[in-house]
């Protein structure tokens, strides 16, 4: 947790409005196409929230990840409700993240599907076209809207943890680090887009999302060095 007591990310309270209960508005035949506001806002304005120290000393994961949670809700006034045992926990491989995910149900099997191809793009190409890929399978599924967003906020996160270290995907990182952190990332949207927002700044559900996956990855951190 090198990083973990300060994590520079990007905020977009300001000019990035969408709800995590955000009204639909397209039917589901509607062309839909994917929306990297949330990643474009992150670039543009940055600021420094510091974690407590405290959170350092404390002597499980468990422990950590439920501290690391708390203090997100804290600072942006959400409740992001991380009750899978596979984001409160955050010690599992990508195999058991997915197989949790899909006994609790917020994993379908096209969910492995999408995971196990971001892997092999990853590390085989390279991240951008990884994305494209995965924004072309994610089209071909058809999705209604309220599913879609899941996997359109994922993409940004995604890019959001690639902006903060771009070798973190790359053909020469660990793959045990970058798919523990793709399963990861996955559940906690998942799992995350229940979260109940603050009613004055509704656009911070996907801003807590993104600091607990980013917040995962510097916990893991320690796997490059």
């Amino acid at each position: 947790m090198k990083h973990l007591t300060k994590i520079l990310i990007l905020t977009f309270l300001s000019t990035y409005l969408i709800s995590c209960d955000s009204e639909e508005i397209s039917t589901n035949n509607a062309i839909k196409s994917f929306d990297y506001s949330l990643f474009n806002s992150f670039k543009e304005k940055s600021i420094w929230i510091e974690f407590p120290s405290e959170i350092n000393k404390m002597n499980t994961i468990l422990e950590k990840n439920r501290a690391i949670t708390k203090h997100i809700d804290n600072e942006l006034g959400t409740s992001l409700n991380l009750t899978s045992e596979a984001v409160e926990d955050a010690r599992y491989t990508s195999q058991e993240i997915i197989q949790i995910g899909l006994n609790e149900g917020f994993f379908q099997n096209h969910d492995e599907y999408l995971i196990t191809n971001l892997e092999n793009d990853f590390q085989n190409l390279d991240f951008e076209t990884g994305i494209s890929n995965y924004e072309r399978n994610v089209l071909y599924l058809n999705l209604d809207n309220t599913t879609f967003e899941k996997y359109n906020v994922w993409a940004n996160v995604l890019k959001i943890i690639n902006s903060e270290d771009s070798s973190i995907f790359g053909a020469k990182s660990q793959k045990g680090c970058f798919t523990s952190i793709l399963a990861y990332s996955g559940a906690t949207v998942a799992v995350g887009l229940a979260c109940t927002p603050n009613p004055t700044t509704p656009a911070s559900c996907p801003l807590a999302i993104s600091l607990k996956a980013l917040a995962y990855y510097n916990m893991i951190d320690a796997f490059k060095d």
